[in-house]
């Protein structure tokens, strides 16, 4: 049920389904729509109040300890439509890095 979900239980999810890792795709949307919802906030203040992943949760996805859920959404996305693409892709990251770069800035 959509309403149950949260980023932080479906990345969860998705690496306990380890090896395959697969998601159903309204989980999936549900995931986009979310890191969408982020990239798209104009107000980045509050980016100091997310919550940081667990550092299991890092260590599954190979990125730095102590990194933010939305990191980890951004790279889980990526690493998901890379398997179905059977090719690297770095789309949600990159808006990511682009949205955090431009913030910090202005």
């Amino acid at each position: 049920m959509e309403n149950d979900w949260t980023i932080e239980n479906l990345i969860e999810e998705w690496i306990y389904c380890y090896p395959t890792r697969n998601l159903s795709q309204s989980k999936i949307n549900f995931l986009k729509k979310q890191h969408n919802n982020h990239v798209n906030f104009d107000n980045n203040r509050s980016f100091n109040k997310i919550v940081i992943a667990p550092s299991w949760v890092c260590r599954e996805l190979e990125i730095e300890e102590g990194s933010n859920w939305f990191f980890a959404l951004a790279i889980s996305l990526d690493l998901m439509y890379s398997r179905k693409a059977g090719k690297h892709t770095s789309f949600h990251i990159d808006q990511f890095q682009n949205k955090f770069t431009k913030d910090s800035f202005s």
